[in-house]
């Protein structure tokens, strides 16, 4: 609540390009943001906040032997993706593709959730054949797949991480001697072209 009064109170200050000092000491908030999107922090957070918290509130009695829990966290997952995926609030195209990445990533392990507890031989699924809802034998052959699954994807991710520091680190930046940071060369809008002395 407290982030979202802050973003409330910097949003025109931040969306007229001449940030106050509030604005500036909360851009941690939306400096990642096209203008449009200075909330999607929020929004992030309140995914987070269901996906940690709010989650352990469905099926409370049985939530444990039961897969409401993953299903419900597999279903938000996949519609921030597909809303993230759409809306595009990010800047850089490099931050959009790592948080589509993320979230991919936590829909893949809510996923193989569920496949374990399809195939617990000693859990509350014992009527149900694995085989039927997976294909696989037995909670053995879905643990190694699950494993196999996981180590791949960790290391498809490492490898998309480390080339985004190698073309980042590739590319020259101006900083400002003062300060050694970045100098904000945000454009106004009609302008095309930026001098900087």
């Amino acid at each position: 609540l407290a982030f979202f009064l802050l973003v409330l109170h910097v949003r025109r200050s931040v969306r007229s390009r001449r940030p106050s000092m509030l604005a500036n000491s909360t851009a941690f908030l939306w400096r990642d943001y096209n203008a449009p999107f200075i909330y999607w922090e929020i929004v992030d957070l309140l995914r987070k906040l269901f996906l940690t918290t709010f989650v352990f509130f469905v099926d409370e009695n049985n939530g444990n032997a039961r897969l409401l829990r993953l299903v419900v966290a597999v279903f938000i997952s996949a519609l921030y993706l597909t809303v993230l995926a759409l809306m595009r609030p990010f800047k850089r195209s490099d931050d959009l593709y790592l948080a589509c990445m993320s979230n991919f990533l936590l829909i893949r392990c809510f996923t193989s959730g569920i496949v374990i507890k399809l195939c617990d031989e000693s859990g509350a699924f014992v009527d149900y054949s694995c085989a039927y809802y997976t294909g696989l034998p037995g909670s053995y052959e879905a643990t190694v797949l699950v494993g196999v699954l996981s180590i791949t994807m960790l290391v498809v991710a490492v490898l998309v991480v480390a080339m985004n520091i190698a073309t980042a680190s590739a590319n020259p930046t101006i900083r400002l001697v003062s300060s050694g940071c970045e100098p904000a060369l945000e454009l106004s809008e009609g302008c095309e072209h930026d001098g900087f002395v």
